[in-house]
């Protein structure tokens, strides 16, 4: 009727009342869109929106190394799990088209001030930071005469799950529980920084003091310094 060629109908469940239910979805819609990108090799895929299952095809996507074009990324939901999910989304995505100028006007990365330097016995999480702020700082640039600003989040420890997750397997030393920040002033400081255009956004003393001292002295000592702390601990 419109002149659009349709190639795949995926018959997927929409069943969401339990979480359960919202998972079964998201692992069937997964499993189905992973074998069609995988056979059909799309030089990109379009994503509207933030419905779960469209989290579940960017992941296909990603497994596969399609890149994703995001529509509606930028938008606010509060309150609803639909703000999360279409965050996710973008981050994951190859370009985006906003709705209007505010969602356009900024992207934010998460990165962490473990991209300052590289942590032993944390070296894979720390490099990968090192990346995401390396990278925010590259495409800022590449984006700046567009009118578009990239701004990199980089907290210290923040009072969330994952690390309550990650104690089960390696305690946290006492001198980084001290510098925990409670998320929602993480959030705030980010949010005010990506309104002025600011292409990093660090929160809390101890951390700006440790981004200070990650410039100033050699990284080895500061390796040394961290590992004796660890033992310490």
């Amino acid at each position: 009727e419109y002149g659009v060629r349709i190639d795949y109908t995926v018959l997927v469940c929409v069943e969401s009342d339990t979480a359960c239910q919202i998972s079964r979805n998201q692992a069937d819609t997964l499993v189905k869109f992973t074998e069609i990108f995988e056979q059909q090799k799309y030089d990109g895929v379009v994503l509207l929106g933030d419905r779960y299952e469209t989290l579940a095809i960017a992941i296909a996507a990603g497994n596969t190394h399609t890149p994703i074009f995001h529509l509606c990324g930028g938008d606010a939901t509060e309150g609803a799990i639909d703000e999360w999910i279409r965050h996710s989304i973008t981050k994951m995505s190859y370009l985006h088209f906003p709705t209007n100028e505010e969602s356009r006007s900024r992207i934010i990365q998460m990165a962490s001030a473990a991209a300052f330097v590289p942590q032993p016995e944390f070296a894979v999480y720390a490099a990968s930071k090192a990346y995401v702020l390396s990278f925010s700082r590259a495409l800022g640039s590449e984006l700046k005469e567009r009118g578009i600003t990239v701004t990199a989040v980089c907290p210290g420890p923040v009072d969330t799950p994952f690390f309550r997750g990650a104690e089960k397997y390696h305690r946290m030393p006492e001198f980084k529980k001290s510098s925990m920040a409670e998320p929602a002033l993480v959030v705030c400081q980010a949010i005010r920084d990506a309104a002025c255009g600011r292409e990093l956004s660090v929160y809390g003393g101890n951390i700006k003091l440790l981004r200070l001292g990650c410039k100033l002295l050699p990284h080895s000592l500061i390796i040394s310094a961290t590992k004796w702390l660890e033992k310490q601990a």
